[in-house]
């Protein structure tokens, strides 16, 4: 559906159609409880959505958690430092780690991702006990207990 459909709203809605939801004619939308489900609004589906997401055994779920949860360090710590070098060298880091979430949700969700879905799969995420908490992650990371290479991007000062 990727490849033929690249508009995401499009896909969505032909996904809707294949999945067997049809369009109500005097309005040419689908069912609100569809809607719903589309816009990530319906918790069960975005859990019954995270689970097939899950399955799938993609590397990007456990880096993008992670990556989330050292954006809320770095966060922090820019809020507790005082020296502008060290600020700048923090926010240079925000920055990089907002684009990568980015590009992670994109390969993800395969389009423009829905708040909801985000919330459910990190939800998902933090009790699955097979994969390590993004937390526990960055802890070790900010910790030197964990070697991420000689990538400057990924350096604790």
């Amino acid at each position: 559906m990727r490849t033929v459909f690249s508009d995401y709203a499009t896909r969505k809605r032909e996904c809707a159609l294949k999945a067997g939801w049809s369009v109500e004619k005097s309005t040419r939308k689908f069912p609100a409880e569809v809607e719903n489900i589309l816009v990530g609004g319906d918790p069960t589906a975005n859990k019954i959505i995270i689970s097939y997401i899950r399955i799938q055994g993609d590397p990007n779920l456990i880096l993008y958690y992670s990556f989330s949860e050292l954006l809320a360090v770095e966060m922090d710590n820019s809020l507790k430092e005082k020296d502008p070098k060290i600020i700048k060298y923090i926010r240079e880091n925000v920055d990089k780690l907002g684009l990568a979430i980015a590009k992670l949700e994109e390969s993800i969700f395969g389009g423009k991702e829905v708040a909801g879905m985000r919330r459910a799969l990190y939800a998902t995420m933090v009790t699955d006990s097979f994969i390590p908490r993004p937390e526990t992650i960055a802890r070790a990371i900010q910790d030197r207990k964990l070697d991420l290479g000689d990538d400057p991007f990924y350096k604790v000062k």
